[in-house]
């Protein structure tokens, strides 16, 4: 794999949700509170690529830092 391309994420399809629960989720994903699904691949810098379960958006984290961060297109 080349350093200069990031790990290609499959889209996911989520379930249908209240709307309740919908706003709830994107509040929580606009505060910046992520919840990585269980597909998560690592690059060959070891830098973990997933997405997130709820709004879909690509995330990326280095493993000393814990912290999962935005990446790809935003808006």
């Amino acid at each position: 794999m080349s350093t200069d391309q990031p790990a290609v994420l499959p889209p996911i399809r989520g379930r249908k949700r209240h709307p309740r629960m919908i706003a709830e989720i994107s509040r929580n994903c606009r505060a910046g509170r992520h919840i990585v699904a269980a597909d998560v691949r690592t690059d060959d810098q070891g830098v973990e690529h997933g997405r997130c379960r709820h709004c879909g958006c690509e995330l990326a984290r280095m493993p000393v830092l814990r912290r999962w961060f935005r990446t790809g297109e935003m808006g």
